[in-house]
């Protein structure tokens, strides 16, 4: 009788361990502009394409690396494969309601919009 108890304390200690830890922004993302999903793993601090309609080859390719978060905002700082410069670039992630904003930090800390993300339907 006591182990099936121990085991439900465990598996509820468990789980709220890990839903404490859940970060908004893990998982997949929809280009806005594109047929394209982007799938976000924080756990590695990472984000790739995990599907390109328009362009298959480009599909598990790394496009945000050294993703952490900035305190317990809704912001996080990351750096995003830029093609015309084949280097990374410094990058703000903004997460507003269903919307996740991906934009370039210049050298003086403004920002520009490159990508926009939705929660696939």
């Amino acid at each position: 009788m006591l182990r099936p108890l121990l085991g439900s304390l465990l598996s509820a200690t468990i789980f709220s361990a890990c839903a404490g830890t859940h970060d908004p922004i893990q998982g997949l993302w929809q280009h806005t502009d594109k047929p394209a999903l982007i799938a976000f793993d924080l756990a590695r601090g990472e984000a790739s394409i995990a599907q390109h309609v328009d362009n298959p080859e480009a599909e598990g390719l790394l496009l945000i690396k050294a993703i952490v978060r900035v305190g317990k905002s809704r912001e996080w700082r990351g750096s995003m494969y830029a093609a015309a410069t084949d280097s990374f670039v410094p990058v703000r992630i903004l997460l507003r309601g269903h919307t996740l904003s991906v934009a370039a930090v210049s050298e003086e800390g403004g920002t520009v919009q490159v990508l926009k993300l939705t929660r696939p339907e």
